[in-house]
């Protein structure tokens, strides 16, 4: 992989600098937002009178959707979109003294060589002690295109995927794009791995990656990075009383996860108006990530069938994809997954598969994360429940 050249980089941990609009930005913002809500809630009241049947399922569903994509509108800037969003560290904060949990910060220690901005790992656990936990640990990377923060939604779908396993759970705090840009990130979470191999005590086979979305395609560039370190960024290494080992992860959970930075596959034309994600958002998705575009960390899709075979078995023991049949996703994950050896066939997760690929009919990108945050038990949430039980 060729050595990318990156800007000046921020020195603060957080997510990103809370943002102050200015007294004009606030007032369009006001009068934008007011439109947007206005148009979605007629959009809305038309699809259910004149083409959806009214049903719970379905309500929510188009008031989902339809305010996703009204969202996008290129009226609103991404200031204005982070402005109400805390950064991660503090959203992580307010839900642990909220629910009671155990929350534990940590400014993971930096190689001297590290050149990008130390991560925050989240160390989060139930203030109880009857629950009884193994050996393992998540470590949970979130979504929202490496340009908006972790949100609640995140957090209660993560305890869910923490509970199911009965294991620990950590979150990076990774720097937002534009500030910080490829691989920034993916060096942030290597540093984090490291940190949790080498002064936690984790052997590789008790951490399991696990992300949505962008945290989806920080997990495929860990891996590829796993088996080709990329050269500007720390290598991941293993040293258990001072001697190196093989670093093999546990497993991989990746739910709807970004393969490609382009919008090409068929599927962002048969799924368009269809999921909550637009074609043209990508493009300010990969602007902000600045990513090669050509490097197999960024764009995992430009790994063949070689690299991602050798990936499966040398540097990770499973991978698990979940997708959405609505998202303008499914084709690039769907063919994420046959590089590393899926073979198109459903399972439920409790044979001998290395590689599985579910697809939740009806379902739109990262449906799951929503989904928990709701209470409700959807097709998508269902599938990595159970996936995670047998992982």
């Amino acid at each position: 992989m060729a050595s990318t050249q990156t800007k000046p980089q921020p020195s603060s941990t957080l997510s990103h600098t809370p943002i102050q609009l200015t007294r004009i930005e606030k007032l369009q913002f006001l009068v934008f937002l007011t439109y947007i809500l206005t148009k979605s809630l007629l959009q809305i009241l038309i699809r259910h009178l004149f083409t959806h049947p009214f049903t719970r399922r379905t309500f929510r569903q188009t008031t989902l959707i339809t305010l996703a994509q009204n969202i996008q509108s290129p009226l609103l800037t991404q200031r204005q979109l982070l402005s109400p969003q805390d950064p991660t560290g503090t959203t992580v904060e307010k839900y642990c003294s909220k629910h009671n949990l155990v929350h534990d910060a940590i400014n993971v220690p930096q190689p001297a060589t590290f050149s990008f901005p130390p991560p925050t790992l989240h160390l989060i656990a139930p203030s109880t002690s009857h629950q009884n936990l193994n050996g393992d640990i998540i470590l949970y990377f979130h979504g929202g295109g490496y340009i908006f923060p972790l949100s609640p939604s995140h957090l209660t779908f993560s305890l869910r995927l923490q509970k199911a396993a009965q294991c620990r759970l950590a979150i990076l705090e990774y720097t937002l794009g534009p500030d910080l840009v490829y691989p920034g990130q993916l060096a942030q979470a290597a540093t984090a791995i490291n940190y949790l191999l080498n002064t936690k005590g984790y052997s590789p086979q008790q951490v399991i990656i696990a992300g949505d979305s962008a945290g989806g395609n920080l997990c495929l560039g860990i891996l590829a990075h796993l088996h080709t370190p990329h050269p500007d960024i720390p290598r991941i290494v293993y040293n258990p009383q001072g001697g190196e080992k093989e670093v093999q992860l546990k497993g991989a959970l990746l739910i709807s996860p970004r393969c490609s930075n382009t919008a090409s596959a068929p599927s962002y034309i048969f799924n368009n108006g269809k999921d909550v994600i637009l074609p043209a958002t990508m493009d300010l998705f990969a602007e902000a990530y600045n990513s090669n575009i050509h490097e197999v960390c960024a764009t995992p899709l430009n790994g063949d069938r070689g690299f991602w075979g050798e990936v499966v078995g040398k540097c990770v023991r499973r991978v698990l994809f979940v997708t959405g049949g609505d998202e303008v996703y499914l084709d690039d994950i769907r063919k994420m997954a046959g590089l590393m050896g899926w073979d198109g066939t459903r399972g439920n997760g409790d044979g001998d598969e290395k590689v599985l690929c579910e697809i939740a009919e009806g379902e739109v990108h990262a449906q799951a994360v929503i989904d928990a945050h709701w209470g409700v038990e959807g097709r998508m949430l269902e599938m990595i429940i159970a996936l995670v039980r047998r992982l």
